[in-house]
């Protein structure tokens, strides 16, 4: 059975350095992000390759992480859309009633024959 974590350490991007930039511009944005930054800039090559267990596990734990609080934030603004959505409902419901109450709907045309406003609707 082969080790997982042996697949992981032929990976280029963790057995050699990176420049700064090249680190940043390829993580996404965030504290999570930076950290990810300064921990492979201040890294050397010989220190990945002496520990790639280790750098693997801090690197799987620090997205984890990061991966935890975007959930958590995406689900906050799930809620909070879905908040407004049922607020928007309700309110479509009550001018749906207000309209049914003077016998005014989608079908029914609110001017008359003439195309003067009909009476009958306040």
């Amino acid at each position: 059975m082969a080790d997982r974590h042996n697949t992981h350490t032929t990976a280029p991007h963790l057995c050699s350095p990176l420049p700064p930039q090249h680190t940043l511009q390829s993580t996404s944005s965030g504290s999570g992000a930076h950290f990810i930054h300064r921990f492979l800039a201040d890294t050397t090559q010989r220190q990945l390759m002496a520990s790639p267990h280790k750098t693997i596990s801090v690197l799987i734990v620090m997205s984890s992480a990061a991966d935890t609080q975007r959930q958590e934030v995406m689900r906050k603004e799930l809620l909070d859309l879905n908040t407004q959505r049922n607020k928007m409902e309700n309110e479509i419901k009550e001018w749906q009633s207000i309209l049914d109450s003077q016998n005014v709907g989608l079908n029914e045309p609110l001017v008359d024959s003439q195309g003067f406003p009909r009476n009958d609707i306040d």
